[in-house]
């Protein structure tokens, strides 16, 4: 009796649900019995969703390596598709079989040494491999044709919608959603970084995505504060699946090469209209402050530098600071340049001390005007007075409820005995965080809409005057990070260009200094006067 083995392999998960590879094993098994082989379950080798265009497969290496200690005579497939659907990994795998004197029993084929089957094998795997080539080309253009009709092709929605598979569009998880609409007021109002939304986040108690780990990643909230889907807008055909530069996985067996994405060309995208859950001005003022976030990333400075990232030299090149404590300058970076570049900038460096205190100097004087604080006080406490304060407090307790109802569900669900213990305080913690968040949310609202009437206009110019002279370092660079749009300097002028939070004013004015008495010996360092 000959000692058989089996392999077995379905490529996608859907196969997997539809219990193909089943099927494929049972059919193998029944001609097993008839042939009155042998076969152990040991000697079963099955590769659940690995694509047929690999050949790093982990029980076909199996397989393979135990053919080669002759654990077993024959091995049965469905078809020649199920060792490769590439013509040359066929070629090799069958190559390998023949070497340790195994011999190879298709269902769908015959498989002999002579010149005529090795002629027909190699047609048989040259067909196997244009089928896998036209089946992917099919199902490419069926979900093209499903695009193109105004149907959402159905995956996994973005954070915050749900795929309607009757209607084939997204509709709004009004849950999920909340969360999104925070984070982007959070970024735009707060102008919290990456960092900043997975700390509050995690304070909150909103876990990620299908609550797999305790706090959000990088990856899913980038994801969400550059998909224009929020703002009504859904793009398919966006992406397409390359080959990655740079695996990060060690693994030796992937179920699939192309893991890494490239952007289409815009003209390939189809857009579909979806029901907003954001505001496209939001979304704007969010994309405005995440560059700003990447701008002026502290990355480490050893020293104060109040005008780094805005400073750019009279030959259009930035300034950077440079230089050890006590002889800052702001130097052209043309100036570092070296060959094949030749440095052409004969224009010298900028006190940082100097450059420092005029530039905030002036923008402190313009942030204190009277006439300017008035005007952005009494425009805010119109919007604060607004709907939309009510609005956000309604859904607030929409939310509320919503949460006290899901707590009572865990309760039922573990009193009747469906929900081990563990799994109940885990998400009766994860609510009851979310509760306490929400909670704080609500009083804040009420505390801030009792406060708006007793505001006195007067006093609030004042306190703001007073709060301005006290600010420390990081707080004047925040300031000056969001009303300076750019400078530019030389050792004689310095021009600011820049807007105030307000319609009342913008303003692009030059601030003058330069030397009164050039011949005269040079000042010393940070010394103000001179100038």
């Amino acid at each position: 009796m000959k000692r058989a083995a089996l392999y077995a392999r379905v490529s996608t998960a859907r196969q997997e649900q539809e219990e193909t590879i089943d099927s494929q094993i049972a059919e193998v098994k029944q001609r097993i019995d008839e042939d009155d082989a042998f076969l152990t379950t040991e000697r079963t080798y099955v590769d659940e969703g690995y694509s047929g265009s690999m050949l790093e497969r982990p029980s076909l290496d199996a397989m393979l390596d135990a053919a080669k200690n002759k654990e077993f005579d024959v091995v049965y497939i469905y078809d020649l598709g199920r060792l490769s659907r590439q013509l040359s990994h066929l070629l090799i795998v069958i190559e390998q079989l023949e070497k340790y004197e195994c011999e190879v029993i298709s269902l769908h084929e015959r498989i002999t040494g002579t010149p005529e089957d090795k002629f027909l094998l190699q047609i048989m795997g040259s067909m196997h491999e244009y089928e896998r080539a036209k089946i992917a080309e099919r199902f490419r253009r069926g979900k093209m044709y499903k695009a193109r009709s105004g149907k959402i092709v159905g995956y996994n929605a973005p954070y915050g919608y749900v795929y309607n598979k009757e209607t084939g569009s997204f509709d709004i998880n009004e849950s999920e959603a909340e969360v999104v609409r925070k984070m982007f007021e959070w970024v735009a109002h707060e102008g919290l970084s990456t960092y900043g939304l997975i700390n509050r986040l995690h304070d909150q108690g909103i876990m990620p995505p299908k609550n797999k780990d305790e706090y959000w990643s990088r990856s899913p909230i980038a994801r969400i504060l550059n998909n224009e889907t929020y703002i009504g807008k859904h793009h398919f055909n966006k992406t397409e699946s390359i080959l990655p530069h740079n695996r990060k996985e060690s693994s030796k067996y992937r179920k699939i090469q192309k893991t890494g994405r490239r952007v289409r060309s815009r003209d390939e995208w189809i857009e579909f209209e979806v029901q907003p859950i954001i505001s496209k001005e939001l979304f704007k003022n969010v994309r405005v402050q995440l560059d700003r976030n990447s701008k002026f990333n502290p990355k480490n400075r050893k020293h104060q530098y109040l005008l780094t990232g805005l400073v750019k030299c009279t030959c259009g090149s930035n300034r950077n600071g440079d230089g050890p404590a006590g002889k800052k300058y702001y130097r052209c970076t043309s100036r570092n340049k070296s060959h094949p570049i030749k440095n052409h900038c004969t224009v010298g460096g900028i006190n940082v001390g100097v450059a420092d205190s005029v530039v905030w100097n002036k923008i402190s004087d313009l942030l204190t005007r009277p006439e300017l604080i008035r005007n952005h006080a009494e425009r805010w406490l119109e919007q604060q007075k607004s709907i939309k304060t009510i609005t956000n407090t309604e859904s607030l307790t929409g939310r509320l409820t919503e949460l006290q109802n899901e707590q009572r569900r865990y309760v039922e669900a573990y009193g009747k005995g469906l929900m081990p213990e563990q799994l109940f305080s885990e998400k009766m913690n994860e609510t009851n965080k979310q509760l306490d968040a929400i909670n704080k949310d609500i009083t804040n609202a009420s505390v801030n809409r009792g406060i708006l009437a007793k505001i006195d206009i007067e006093q609030l110019i004042q306190r703001a005057t007073r709060k301005i002279e006290s600010l420390e370092f990081e707080q004047k660079k925040y300031i000056i990070e969001r009303v300076i749009d750019k400078i530019i300097a030389s050792p004689q002028e310095i021009t600011v260009w820049g807007h105030l939070p307000t319609q009342a004013l913008a303003f692009a004015e030059q601030v003058n200094y330069g030397s009164q008495h050039r011949n005269c010996r040079p000042p010393k360092c940070r010394e103000i006067n001179s100038l």
